[in-house]
């Protein structure tokens, strides 16, 4: 997929540019707390970020920032949410890759990610992980490929439908030649639940989300995607050495505001939040979980969103993955 080549791209050269505070600004505003809304559940990988750059933000902001939960649809409830509040810089959404897949399968949504929602910063960037229960004999991604063809219909959980790890079985499904099944949750908690009870045989999964039962055994991790291996399971190969290169899917997290949020909060939030992401506490802690930091400008992000839904599109049209 050529388009990955861009995107990985992008995803360096927003690294660089940060935005000047706007000194005026910097003494009316905040003036209250910040809501930071996340469409998943606490605990998963989403969650950990927006409570880390909220517990940073606020300190830096000397106001509070929260996180207000409001999982469901795949995060598209709080994208609603957020695009439906007013555009003064104290509503702002955990944007993840789950809004752009949406847009891609052709959801239906009473807002429009690209005009709706202002870019803010980048936050990160994490692979995701194929991982199976161990009952599941295969130990590679070519064995499992070959087990899920010769089964049909092999399940497969994610954290509900038209969400980056749903499209990514999908698309693994339609490049291994395989007829997958896929089952959705309300959470990764729960698909995680299932998967480790041995209910659903795999899933792609968040390296954050799995990494604790890959170490203890109690999941076998058998690819991840990306240019290279993770520091943080350097014995598992990619999926480009199984011979899987287009399967090369990742999740994202970024900040985003309603749009119309002035200009002067949004250039505030982004510095700060660029000033945040290379300490070493944020750095150390991203690095635990497999995440690779980012930064840069909201004009760098909307390249990048661009550039993302145009990934999506072509995963979409390759697996046949549409709102039904």
């Amino acid at each position: 997929m050529p388009i990955l080549t861009s995107r990985r791209r992008l995803l360096t050269m927003a690294a660089a540019a940060v935005c000047p505070v706007p000194a005026a600004l910097a003494q009316t505003y905040p003036a209250k707390p910040i809501r930071i809304l996340v469409g998943f559940a606490p605990g998963g990988s989403t969650d950990i970020v927006a409570r880390l750059i909220a517990q940073e933000l606020g300190t830096d902001l000397a106001k509070p920032v929260v996180v207000d939960n409001k999982a469901g649809a795949g995060g598209r409830i709080a994208a609603e949410a957020a695009a439906a509040s007013a555009p003064d810089g104290y509503t702002l959404l955990l944007g993840t890759a789950g809004s752009v897949v949406q847009l891609a399968t052709g959801e239906k949504a009473s807002f429009d990610l690209m005009k709706d929602l202002t870019p803010i910063v980048l936050l990160a960037d994490n692979p995701h992980v194929l991982v199976v229960h161990p009952s599941v004999q295969a130990k590679t991604v070519q064995e499992f490929a070959v087990f899920a063809k010769s089964r049909g219909d092999v399940a497969y959980a994610s954290a509900g439908e038209y969400t980056s790890l749903h499209v990514a079985g999908a698309l693994f499904g339609a490049v291994a030649g395989a007829k997958m099944l896929h089952v959705p949750y309300k959470s990764g908690g729960a698909a995680l639940t299932d998967l480790l009870s041995g209910r659903v045989p795999m899933m792609f999964a968040d390296l954050p989300t799995i990494l604790p039962q890959v170490k203890s055994g109690a999941l076998r991790a058998i690819a991840v995607t990306g240019q290279k291996r993770s520091p943080l399971l350097p014995e598992v190969p990619t999926m480009a050495e199984g011979g899987f290169g287009s399967v090369d899917t990742s999740s994202w997290f970024g900040l985003m505001a309603p749009a119309g949020t002035p200009a002067a909060v949004l250039d505030l939030l982004n510095a700060r939040v660029n000033a945040i992401l290379p300490r070493n506490a944020v750095r150390a802690r991203f690095t635990d979980l497999g995440l690779t930091p980012i930064g840069g400008t909201p004009a760098q992000y909307s390249a990048f969103l661009r550039s993302n839904v145009d990934f999506w599109k072509k995963a979409v049209a390759l697996t046949g993955t549409r709102l039904q």
